[in-house]
């Protein structure tokens, strides 16, 4: 009997650390995820990420426009060698970094501004959009010109894809020729 109740305290003592194990795992994540940026935590509040409070939504913006930087820039990874040079990234890489570091330094004054009451606390909240605005803006200049979008993303995509059909269009005429040809040798036509 003493046997069943030491390996049921083993089990018993096993998920609960397990357990624990998990929901630290759980909680890191969310507060990695709720960071502007990895590399310079800010630590805001977990409920920002779904609250429907204006911060937190400019918090949300400011997120989503540097996932959109470092999809289209990605972050040079740090060597730690001596003889790199500061001058070998490209004016994309430092243009991304330059807007992550503003995302975090609004990201602190987001969680200034959270915290402010009456017309002080309105008037920094509107600031803090106008600012969150200007760096989706410029965010997305920057991941358009390094997808070689140019300024103007859309006249690039509708061009390539005028392109795309005209390729299409000139194929199937020359199919069409093709069987034209054929059927005047009296071949059968291809498919």
């Amino acid at each position: 009997m003493g046997e069943v109740v030491a390996v049921l305290s083993v089990f018993a003592g096993l998920l609960l650390v397990g357990s624990a194990a998990l929901c630290w795992l759980a909680w890191r994540t969310l507060r990695r995820r709720n960071e502007v940026t990895a590399g310079h935590p800010t630590r805001p509040p977990l409920r920002w990420l779904v609250w429907p409070t204006g911060c937190a939504r400019l918090h949300r913006r400011l997120r989503a426009s540097v996932v959109v930087l470092r999809a289209a820039v990605p972050a040079r990874r740090v060597r730690r060698r001596r003889s790199r040079r500061r001058d070998d990234a490209s004016v994309l890489e430092t243009l991304a970094a330059e807007i992550e570091a503003h995302a975090v330094v609004l990201d602190g004054e987001l969680l200034l501004v959270a915290r402010a009451r009456g017309a002080s606390g309105t008037v920094g909240r509107q600031q803090a959009a106008r600012r969150v605005a200007e760096l989706e803006r410029s965010a997305l200049r920057i991941a358009a010109e390094a997808r070689g979008c140019g300024r103007d993303g859309s006249e690039s995509v509708d061009a390539g894809l005028r392109r795309i059909s005209e390729d299409l269009d000139a194929r199937d005429a020359a199919w069409e020729e093709l069987s034209r040809i054929e059927r005047g040798a009296g071949l059968s036509a291809t498919a």
